[in-house]
């Protein structure tokens, strides 16, 4: 039985306000959110650890995320998330290559919600949906228009109400003349 979810395909669309110079978009004295404090990117506390490559060794990490006791990394290349302790620490891993239940097939990007792990499938645009202890829960299939097939997915949000929001880079299907 397949559960139906509100997955809802969102494009992200960047607009330069300030000119078409990308040196007012960095610049420290007159950047474009100097003057709103707000806006300002904080960085709270930064907790670095070595990772043992005797238990572990990543190829293309591409996030990172700390949910309660444990960091998790999301490895492109070899198509896991290993899980370490606080201390780098290796525990486990999750996912592994393939097109099964469970396998990870360019795994481009993964959210923790509820005890849950989303990760985003981009090749075969589809989300995989782990508990926190690494079991296989369900496998979403998303429902890309037509007109945007040869799109790639690029990154995942779930909501208060369980609905998946998912971003992707628009690439319209050639007109044939």
């Amino acid at each position: 039985m397949i559960k139906k979810h509100g997955v809802f395909i969102l494009s992200l669309l960047f607009i330069v306000v300030r000119g078409s110079s990308q040196t007012n978009l960095i610049d420290q004295k007159n950047g474009l959110f100097q003057l709103t404090p707000e806006k300002h990117a904080r960085l709270l506390k930064i907790h670095e650890f070595q990772i043992d490559p005797k238990s572990a060794i990543l190829s293309k990490p591409v996030k990172v995320i700390k949910h309660q006791d444990k960091i998790y990394i999301l490895d492109l290349k070899q198509c896991k998330i290993f899980i370490f302790n606080l201390d780098g620490g290796f525990l486990s891993t999750i996912g592994q290559p393939g097109q099964g239940p469970g396998d990870l097939e360019y795994p481009i990007d993964f959210v923790i919600r509820s005890n849950e792990i989303y990760v985003i499938n981009s090749a075969a645009k589809r989300v995989e949906v782990f508990f926190l202890n690494g079991n296989f829960k369900e496998r979403i299939q998303l429902h890309v228009p037509q007109e945007y097939v040869f799109s790639n997915i690029s990154h995942i949000l779930v909501g208060n109400n369980s609905k998946i929001y998912v971003s992707y880079n628009l690439r319209a299907c050639p007109k044939v003349t």
